[in-house]
């Protein structure tokens, strides 16, 4: 057992990066230990430079020498990447640069990945600076003149495209968690941002430690400025990686980085033995209020818990409940103290949340929870409380790890898989690192702790693979968008070739070439591998190839044997077909939009395979054809059940279960008057004549003659008689096939048993090795297409996105025919080339942008194509300020449906998703055939909440209605300010004479002030300042 004397509160981020401190000695064995450097930097003579020796007074403490290395280089004008762990004193560096553009009179900006970081660091800024800091985070603006502007790099990208003067007061820009380039949905922004940065701004990149650093910073200098590159592989605070069995602590890799046996648990739950036995019964998971009581015993709180899944920590979190931990006077006086405080900004319907209830109970007790779904102000409290030491253990999912300055004395990991979406999979070293990032506050704990609990899934040696394996390295997840070709795209080829160049200057680019030199490595790898593979036959007169020969006539008799069963799956095929319609099917998905609008009387064609046939057009139940009659045309009578309901069809009124079983629906939407007491029924009847009397029967018959629908089931009579009588052809021609495949079958049996090699002693060596060999060329092949491909998406990459892009905007009006280019391209076709540069006969004129381009220039949502052409096509002129607010929700909400919602619409808003649903779908065709995966589209789930809000609803009775935590409800809402603020700007200042697009501006406005009340407008204040 452990023991570690308890640890004072800390103070403010400030205190805990940069107090003073004993040295940690650096001879331990980290697991990065390499220290790469480009351009490196030279050492500085004995006299320090004047701005160091300023910068460094401001510290009461000496700067480690990472740091000063890193503040050389940007003394000496360069940029400079910085990758190094959590908690290191990265945030110093952020402070030099700072420091060193305000002392040249310039203005600095500080980007974020998250809002949440970007606020911390504005709160923290504002304290040390004062009113000369700024904030900019798409939903709030505070002081956007200041000399040091905080933002998310999503801002920043706006600003360097649309703005990028406003850029010409700064000196350098800080882009911290720089990693975050491999972000499949978030990593283009970034590149987007360093690409389009000015040349004379100093970048300071913070990252975490990652293996391909020196690469990153490679590229850095190649499309920016000459970049430093510091790697600082030692922690501030050292680390245990400790294993929880049996109520136990075990240390796996201890401070000074020695690797421990494993323990033989775990796994229990995954390892079978051959005999079918498991390898032992399985140990009940810890608690986790054993777990907490077992840290505080051995003063090790406070700890992050690290749980993947909201419910899941929020259940954890409960299950501690009985505990009291930091019960003193004085920390439950402050905890009261600052809980009251955030209460206070609260509606009192607000204070009754469930959530903030169950947190509010949970405070109170040294305990808490935070995770996405979390209100921004419970959020706040949570980090508060937490940093200022009056929290004992906070359970948390991962997104507590991306940034938030909230050090730990330890890490708990509840358990090493995670479900990343499409299965459960172990944790990635990366996710390990950064999560135990959080373990250990500098000044304050002489070492931290990371606690990995035993799992019955994953044994303890696989935990410390995780523990001691190498990083992974950061892959760009670049992707273009098509407001980058609105704004920079002019219809001039100087344009053309620049995007071309900003495409092929991409991170994802600079990989690829480094991709293609280790292809070209790995095929001559390959290529001998194959030929030390290939096998001799010792048998004299039997050439090598016979086993080839061999196993080729077993192959031909598998194939042969897979014919066979072919043909009896063939033979079904063509039964189905033969039994359907004899006219176009409308799809499933066709009719059930229309069913669902039908009130009772429409009158639909019932198919007679009803009952038979799937949704998707399968067979469920195999149909006699012969005894198959046809359908016929019946009366929607009302819904019932799954599918499309209650249909009169005959003189019964049917269940009808299948979409798929309504094969017409007349033009115009035919209907006659329904019955009363037929409206009424609850379920199927055999006679409906007898239940809605003679007369009525007669006048509906008569109704539905009117309407000379046409002979259908005559039709179908036909096609049926034709069909029986194709069926018995086929039968007999099934017979002779199948004849024909047995003959083969036996004949190739008795080959293969003569072939010499059939009853060979070392066949199955030679075999074996056959297989090899054939593996190893087949991975040559590979490698080799693969080079080929490496070498030409290389060359024509960029051209092949930029014409993918310019393409879809084209056909959608975005971009027009003009003229020919008055200029050679810069970048010409092999074609071109040959002919001495002289532009081809057959080469196409420039597209040139149209009105609607500088609309869509503005909006960056990922949806933005989609919302202009709705915008464009006058889709949204009748809806009302509220109305259109809640149509962009529809947009904003990017999690899984949810299961039910009792949320209402309008009927503008029921009669417009039709049209959403549809333009949403011809831009994703159209993205499609151009190769490209750009726009998402609505969450169809989503409905109602954001109206409900205009109109005055409490946030409680929006929850009421619909299954969403309270978080993830307040962020959707404020996301969907931040897309109308999009849309507003980009009528506004991309068709400012259009009287429309004016007009529907000015309804966002209106909108906006409707959504930014109560709750939501409380979270966005508390961006820029916690309660007093």
């Amino acid at each position: 057992m452990m023991a570690v004397e308890p640890a004072a509160p800390s103070s403010d981020e400030e205190a805990r990066e940069t107090q003073a401190q004993p040295r940690v000695r650096r001879g331990g064995r980290p697991r990065v230990a390499r220290v790469a450097r480009v351009a490196r930097v030279a050492r500085a003579p004995r006299r320090a430079s004047t701005l160091l020796d300023r910068f460094a007074a401001n510290y009461g403490f000496p700067l480690d020498p990472f740091q000063v290395e890193a503040i050389r280089a940007l003394e000496s004008h360069r940029s400079v990447l910085v990758a190094a762990p959590t908690g290191s004193g990265k945030t110093v560096l952020a402070e030099a640069g700072i420091f060193f553009a305000r002392e040249q009179g310039l203005r600095a900006i500080y980007t974020a990945p998250i809002k949440a970081l970007s606020n911390q660091k504005f709160r923290d800024w504002r304290a040390a600076y004062g009113e000369d800091v700024g904030l900019l985070t798409g939903d709030v603006t505070e002081n956007a003149g200041g000399s040091i502007m905080v933002m998310t790099t999503e801002v920043l990208r706006n600003m360097l495209l649309q703005t990028p003067h406003a850029l010409d007061d700064v000196g350098c820009v800080i882009f911290d968690e720089v990693h975050f380039l491999a972000d499949p949905e978030r990593g283009t922004t970034w590149e987007e941002a360093i690409l389009y940065c000015p040349r004379h701004i100093q970048l300071v990149c913070l990252s975490a430690t990652v293996p391909n650093a020196h690469e990153i910073a490679s590229w850095i200098s190649l499309v920016h400025r000459d970049t430093a590159l510091v790697v600082h592989g030692h922690r501030a605070v050292p680390l245990d990686h400790i294993y929880l069995y049996d109520n136990q602590l075990f240390t796996l890799v201890d401070e000074r980085g020695n690797v421990h046996s494993p323990l033989k648990v775990g796994g229990e739950a995954r390892a079978v033995r051959a005999n079918g036995s498991g390898r032992g019964r399985p140990k009940d998971v810890p608690r986790p209020r054993e777990v907490v009581q077992l840290l505080s015993d051995e003063g090790m709180l406070p700890a992050i818990y690290f749980i993947f899944g909201r419910r899941a920590c929020e259940v954890a979190a409960q299950d501690c409940i009985g505990l009291d931990l930091l019960a003193d006077r004085a920390s439950r006086r402050a905890r009261r103290e600052r809980i009251d405080a955030y209460m206070d900004l609260l509606e009192p319907e607000d204070r009754q949340l469930e959530q903030v209830q169950l947190l509010a109970r949970l405070l109170h007790r040294g305990i808490a929870f935070h995770h996405a779904g979390l209100l921004p102000m419970l959020k706040s409290l949570v980090e508060e409380l937490f940093s200022a030491g009056l929290i004992g253990a906070v359970f948390a999912t991962e997104t507590l790890a991306l940034g938030i300055n909230m050090p730990a004395r330890s890490v708990v990991i509840a358990e090493a898989t995670k479900f990343d979406g499409q299965s459960r999979r172990p944790l990635l070293p990366n996710e390990y690192s950064q999560l135990v990032g959080r373990a250990g506050r500098r000044g304050l704990d002489p070492k931290g702790y990371a606690v990995s609990l035993y799992s019955p899934w994953l044994s303890c040696a696989e935990v410390l693979d995780l523990m001691t394996g190498a990083l992974l390295p950061i892959r760009s997840a670049f992707t273009p968008r098509y407001n980058t070709i609105a704004t920079l795209w002019d219809g001039t080829a100087t344009a053309r070739d620049r995007l071309v160049r900003l495409f092929a200057s991409s991170l994802r680019q600079f990989q690829m070439n480094d991709a293609l030199k280790e292809a070209a490595s790995d095929v001559e790898t390959l290529r001998e591998r194959a030929a030390h593979a290939h096998f001799e036959c010792p048998y004299e007169g039997v050439p090598d190839d016979a086993i080839v020969e061999y196993m080729g006539l077993r192959r031909q008799l598998t194939d042969a044997r897979k014919r066979g069963q072919r043909a009896a799956g063939d033979a079904a095929a063509q039964r189905r077909q033969l039994m359907r319609p004899p006219w176009p099917v409308p799809p499933t998905d066709q009719v059930r939009r229309e069913m669902q609008r039908f009130s009772g009387g429409e009158v639909i064609y019932v198919s007679g395979t009803r009952g038979t046939i799937a949704e998707d057009g399968d067979q469920v139940d195999e149909p006699e054809l012969e005894s198959m009659e046809p359908g016929g045309w019946g009366i929607f009578v009302r819904r019932s059940g799954g599918g499309p309901g209650l249909v009169l069809v005959g003189s019964r009124v049917e269940r009808v279960r299948q979409w798929a079983d309504i094969t017409r629906l007349p033009e115009g939407k035919p209907a006659v008057d329904l019955p009363d007491v037929l409206r009424d029924v609850e379920g199927p009847v055999e006679d409906a004549r007898a239940l809605v009397g003679p007369r009525t029967w007669r006048t509906l018959q008569a109704s539905l003659r009117r309407l000379e629908l046409p002979d259908l089931p005559g039709l179908e009579a036909r096609r049926l008689a034709a069909a029986k009588q194709q069926l018995a052809r086929q039968v007999s021609a099934t017979g002779e096939r199948h004849a024909r495949i047995d003959g083969d079958v036996a004949d190739l049996d008795a080959t293969a048993e003569a072939h010499p090699c059939h009853a060979c002693p070392v066949r199955s060596d030679h075999e074996r090795a056959l297989k090899a060999e054939h593996r190893a060329l087949s991975a040559l092949a590979e490698a080799e297409s693969h080079a080929a491909e490496l070498e030409q998406a290389a060359a024509s990459q960029a051209q092949r996105t930029l014409d993918a892009l310019t393409s879809t905007l084209h056909r959608f009006g975005y971009l027009k025919e003009g003229s020919l280019p008055p200029r050679k391209p810069t970048y010409p076709s092999d074609d071109a080339m040959a002919n001495g540069g002289e532009r081809s006969e057959g080469e196409a004129p420039i597209l040139q942008p149209t009105d609607k381009s500088a609309v869509l220039s503005r909006i960056y949502d990922g949806n933005g194509l989609v919302l202009a052409n709705l915008a464009w096509d006058r889709a949204f002129d009748r809806l009302t300020p509220a109305e259109m607010m809640e149509l962009l929700s529809w947009f904003c909400y990017d999690r899984d449906a949810p299961r039910w919602n009792r949320h209402q619409i309008t009927p503008r808003l029921w009669e417009l998703r039709p049209q959403v649903g549809e333009a949403t779908e011809r831009v994703q065709l159209a993205e499609a055939e151009a190769d490209l995966t750009i726009t998402p589209g609505p969450n169809a789930g989503f409905f109602g909440p954001v109206l409900a809000w205009c109109r005055g609803a409490t946030f409680a009775e929006l929850l009421d209605k619909i299954p969403l935590s309270e978080g993830d409800l307040l962020l959707t809402l404020n996301k969907t300010l931040d897309l109308a603020t999009q849309v507003r700007e980009a009528l506004r200042s991309g068709a400012p004479s259009d009287l429309n697009a004016r007009a529907l501006a000015a309804k966002l406005e209106v909108g906006d002030r409707l959504l930014r009340r109560g709750i939501v407008a409380q979270s966005l204040r508390l961006a820029t300042a916690l309660p007093a």
